[in-house]
């Protein structure tokens, strides 16, 4: 998948003969936001997406929510995570985290595609 912020593999979600061609998408990525783990703080502050190796790798700002969701704004396109439910071990985002710059890593076949028209 190209995109204006890089260029990634993700699960196509549309119908497979309409997969060629340029499409506006929705993300979507079945994994939680982990601090410490898949989450950490940016060494650059400009949205990307790229692959390396099995792992999709999303840089944006981080928003949070008072209900324990956090969104991930990728260049206009806002993915959205659950951090409600933490493993033992595993941190909270920092105070004062919303609104800075994180990549997230996770495995490219937890990340989807879905097509949709404007």
């Amino acid at each position: 998948m190209h995109s204006d912020v890089g260029t990634t593999v993700a699960v196509w979600c549309g119908a497979p003969e309409e997969a060629d061609g340029g499409h506006h998408i929705e993300w979507s990525v079945d994994e939680n936001l982990l601090w410490g783990h898949n989450t950490q703080l940016a060494a650059v502050a400009e949205p990307g997406v790229r692959q390396e190796r099995e792992q999709v790798v999303l840089r944006g700002r981080l928003a949070l929510t008072s209900d324990g969701l956090a969104t991930l704004d990728v260049g206009g396109a806002h993915i959205l995570f659950d951090h409600l439910t933490r493993p033992p071990g595993v941190a909270p985002p920092p105070q004062g985290g919303d609104g800075t710059w994180v990549e997230i890593r996770v495995a490219a076949d937890s990340v989807g595609a879905w097509p949709f028209q404007l």
